[in-house]
């Protein structure tokens, strides 16, 4: 939630407690370069579905600091108007862009068809 979009688990210790009824479990994370917004962009990968009636819900501020919850909620607000105007066929993948150089993401929603489960 802070711009990390990478990280390495770079040591894992664990140990069992003095009284010997559980345990810890120490990771040591370091954390990746910090990441903000750029383009977002929303585009239709299916036939008869506008991507322009979505563009209003990608409402992510360029400059601001990613969060995958954000993301998250765009993507859960398109799958539901999809689902409100009848296409229930259709789910929205998004897809990130990392420009490391700038320390930025483009991210484009794409609607795209739903597997279909036996």
């Amino acid at each position: 939630s802070r711009g990390y979009i990478d990280f390495d688990a770079v040591a894992v210790t664990s140990e069992v407690s003095p009284q010997e009824d559980g345990y810890s479990v120490v990771y040591e994370i370091r954390e990746g370069q910090q990441y903000s917004f750029a383009k977002v962009s929303t585009v239709s990968e299916v036939r008869n579905v506008d991507a322009s009636a979505f563009q209003d819900l990608a409402n992510i501020r360029e400059g601001a600091t990613y969060n995958p919850a954000t993301v998250d909620r765009v993507t859960s607000a398109m799958e539901k108007r999809a689902q409100a105007m009848g296409y229930g066929f259709v789910r929205v993948d998004p897809r990130i862009t990392r420009n490391k150089r700038a320390g930025t993401l483009d991210i484009e929603f794409a609607i795209v068809p739903r597997r279909r489960t036996a």
